[in-house]
């Protein structure tokens, strides 16, 4: 957890010596629940599933629910990160289902770990569901940082449907929230989304005065190219998007069973690793931008090139929860009228259409579709 990864391999074998007897006690689930997280720190996630499947059995056999429910959250976090959702979240279920009379700090995380789960699986009324659930368990076990995270997921569910003032709102009871508990870096991602706020509401002018003063990063610089956007200075739009694309980015670290506030995706959309990994989801949504700008500033050639690679050249993750937006934009910079070497800009926008009715389709309350 804190990138001593030298340290960490040196626990391991260690420990690897420690579960070699053949006896079933809750001692040795907890030494293969922590071996898993281990490996779920470090993306290996076929590891992983194979070392938490032996702690719930290790669980079980010694009758510990206690155990047993926290290595199925795991199970259920590393099937999240391998993008299976439905499972993930039968697994949570499964652990919810386990929870003790006073459920505790796992409670709060299941919840919280589900409303992400449906949120980028795209049933968004249900991960407003969770983060009501969730806000009520951490309440009583006094988890503040998973409280301010549900408070900043539901402000992203509110983003995500469209209703741009609500999720405004939502940020700044989020700040009022950290100024008492005092979470520099919660506080760092609250900012930069209450200015990428502002923007989506008009207020343009507000909006580049936060985040001309929030702490720079390639999210920063991605939603000052959308500010620039919306107010078609395409030049300096550009200008944000390249410097988004070629910032420095920390070493990624699966979020594992934390919130680490790198970003406002990294403990989101970033719990799936073929999303995270190499930066994959941010750059597709920032190279997306950058395509259709080019094609805004008139380089048309250019913009088709890149969003044809994006959308054509290789496989786009199912999981990606923003296909439809790469594949809207492609029909946006191809010619209305078709030429013979390019794809036909209607296909393509029927293709997006098709994507985002897919995923609205997921919502259960049809009045948020």
């Amino acid at each position: 957890l804190q990138g001593r990864f030298r340290e960490a391999e040196e626990a391991y074998l260690s420990s690897m010596e420690l579960g070699s007897d053949f006896q079933v006690t809750a001692r040795k689930g907890g030494l293969f629940l922590q071996i898993a997280r281990y490996f779920h720190g470090r993306g290996d996630t076929p590891m992983a599933m194979q070392w938490v499947k032996k702690s719930v059995v290790q669980f079980q056999g010694a009758g510990h629910p206690r155990g047993e429910r926290e290595a199925t959250v795991e199970l259920a976090m590393v099937l999240l990160a391998d993008g299976k959702f439905e499972e993930a979240l039968e697994y949570f279920t499964i652990a919810e289902q386990l929870a003790l009379p006073a459920a505790g700090l796992t409670g709060t995380v299941i919840h919280c770990l589900k409303a992400a789960t449906l949120f980028v699986q795209g049933n968004l009324s249900r991960a407003l569901d969770e983060v009501q659930k969730g806000r009520t368990a951490a309440e009583r076990t006094k988890s503040r940082e998973w409280g301010l995270f549900l408070d900043f997921l539901e402000a992203r569910v509110r983003f995500e449907l469209g209703f741009y003032a609500e999720a405004l709102e939502g940020l700044e009871s989020a700040l009022a929230t950290e100024a008492v508990y005092d979470m520099p870096a919660a506080r760092r991602v609250l900012y930069t989304w209450l200015g990428r706020a502002h923007a989506y509401v008009g207020g343009h002018a507000t909006a580049m005065r936060i985040l001309n003063h929030c702490e720079d990063s390639w999210e920063r610089q991605y939603f000052l190219a959308e500010c620039h956007f919306f107010q078609q200075e395409y030049g300096p739009a550009l200008a944000a998007c390249g410097r988004a694309i070629s910032a420095e980015r920390a070493a990624f670290r699966p979020p594992v069973e934390r919130v680490v506030w790198a970003d406002g995706f990294r403990d989101v959309e970033g719990r799936c690793l073929e999303l995270a990994r190499e930066n994959a989801m941010e750059l597709r949504l920032l190279h997306a931008l950058q395509g259709y700008l080019w094609g805004l500033e008139g380089s048309s050639e250019r913009a088709v090139e890149q969003l044809h690679s994006l959308t054509r050249g290789g496989r786009l993750p199912p999981s990606d929860p923003y296909q439809s937006l790469y594949h809207y934009f492609y029909a946006c910079v191809l010619p209305e009228v078709r030429k013979d070497d390019l794809d036909d800009s209607l296909t393509v926008l029927s293709k997006a259409l098709k994507l985002l009715q897919q995923r609205a389709s997921k919502t259960e309350d049809s009045s948020l579709r």
